[in-house]
């Protein structure tokens, strides 16, 4: 009963955490996710969240503060669980996409190439031999060019001019080709990052809900904020320096096929940017 009574005393002087609001949870449960990328800034990010969150631990000592902190660290960890496999996801979407735009790239350059063997086989033509009854012959040596060495000059100079024309065609469309692929592969890898901070977003929100639900078991209230905070403020305010800021007609005009490689900085950047593109419908 003793115990029981100090527990009782103990709620009515505390009415809500002074070490961990929830608040404070979910942006320590958003910067210990700097352990998962391998650059050195993400993992000081880490290091500190995580020695923030340990001294937490070490301050919380008995009555409902460490009944409180100890069941919001439980649901950190299952949210960093959580949050690993979102960013695992998002690395291997990243991974595939980079693999069908190899493919696409590695099919212009192989147009390149038949570019320059068309552009050699052309050129080639006057020297080409060909079967006749009385044995193989060059172009070169048929009667028609044997007293008319102008001719076989203006065939050759034309054939020549012809396979530059050839090759420079496959050269411009292949370039416009690989700067299509290089805007269509980052307009991709946008979305897919977007969808990241869209779950990451869920998990977020779902964490805040959980741990406030805890404050309100242990301090018989949730933990209170000012307005205009609740969870999806929290969570986005959070997440808001992530978030892309491409042009909000960027989705239909990329399904259109209306954005050119030129004009893909605004239609990225978006904003007041966006504003000045030619294809703006504001």
């Amino acid at each position: 009963m003793v115990g029981r009574r100090g527990t009782d005393e103990a709620r009515q002087t505390h009415t809500q955490t002074k070490l961990l609001p929830p608040i404070t949870a979910v942006r320590l449960t958003w910067a210990l996710t700097g352990q998962f990328p391998k650059g050195p800034e993400s993992q000081n990010i880490y290091a500190l969240a995580d020695k923030v969150l340990k001294d937490i631990q070490g301050q919380a000592k008995g009555g409902p503060e460490q009944e409180y902190v100890d069941n919001t660290v439980a649901i950190i960890m299952a949210g960093m669980r959580t949050l690993d496999t979102v960013y695992k996801g998002r690395e291997l979407n990243f991974a595939e996409n980079e693999k069908l735009r190899s493919v696409a790239l590695d099919n212009a350059r192989e147009n390149l190439e038949f570019g320059k063997k068309a552009q050699d086989f052309i050129k080639s033509l006057p020297a080409m031999t060909v079967t006749t009854g009385v044995g193989v012959i060059s172009l070169n040596q048929l009667p028609m060019f044997q007293n008319n060495n102008w001719l076989l000059w203006v065939l050759g100079a034309g054939l020549a001019g012809l396979s530059y024309m050839v090759n420079l065609w496959i050269v411009r469309a292949m370039y416009v080709r690989k700067q299509r692929l290089y805007l269509k592969q980052d307009y991709e890898r946008n979305l897919y990052f977007e969808q990241y901070v869209t779950r990451v977003s869920t998990t977020l929100t779902s964490m805040y809900v959980d741990i406030d639900r805890v404050h309100e078991r242990v301090f018989e209230q949730p933990y209170p904020l000012e307005p205009p905070e609740d969870v999806s403020y929290i969570v986005e305010e959070t997440l808001k320096g992530i978030r892309h800021t491409m042009c909000d007609y960027v989705h239909k005009h990329m399904g259109e096929g209306k954005i050119a490689p030129r004009l893909w900085p605004l239609c990225e950047t978006g904003g007041k940017a966006s504003e000045e593109c030619e294809l703006w419908e504001g």
